[in-house]
């Protein structure tokens, strides 16, 4: 499977690396701007900031439209763990084993069926029997691309 074969690369090549980076303590207004007292406060290590130092983390890229709703574009990378326990409502990563497929929807139930809910009025629940679904883990975090050569369908 592909995909397990980059979640493995990804673990050993990149979440190894540490990479530290530089973050002022002082939070700064989105709104109206505010006095910069200092500039570089301590850093962070965003393999720490995005994954909690756990191994059962990994990232995949967003494809389509159905979860705008929520604020995952296309072409927008989230952060998946799989060590957390999954509940009703999650926006969960699963794999429809009798489609071969696997989608980025937020997790319902409905008598006895699992229901993977689009973020977007335009696309229907996916209806699914509980062992035709592997559930690979809880989206915790969405990495938007704001200015580069690459941009999200927003």
């Amino acid at each position: 499977d592909r995909s397990l074969v980059a979640l493995d690369f990804f673990k050993r090549h990149v979440l190894s690396r540490k990479r530290l980076v530089p973050i002022m303590l002082e939070p700064t207004s989105a709104g109206l701007g505010n006095r910069v007292e200092g500039y570089v406060d301590k850093q962070v290590d965003l393999h720490s900031f995005l994954t909690g130092d756990k191994d059962d983390v990994f990232c995949i890229y967003a494809k389509g439209d159905s979860m705008i709703g929520a604020d995952i574009f296309d072409g927008d990378m989230v952060v998946v763990d799989s060590s957390l326990p999954v509940q009703e409502g999650d926006i969960v990563v699963a794999y429809m084993e009798d489609k071969g497929e696997q989608t980025i929807k937020r997790l319902k139930y409905s008598n006895g069926f699992i229901m993977l809910v689009a973020e977007n009025p335009k696309y229907q629940p996916i209806k699914v029997v509980p062992k035709d679904i592997r559930i690979m883990g809880a989206v915790t975090k969405v990495i938007h691309d704001i200015k580069s050569g690459k941009k999200s369908k927003r």
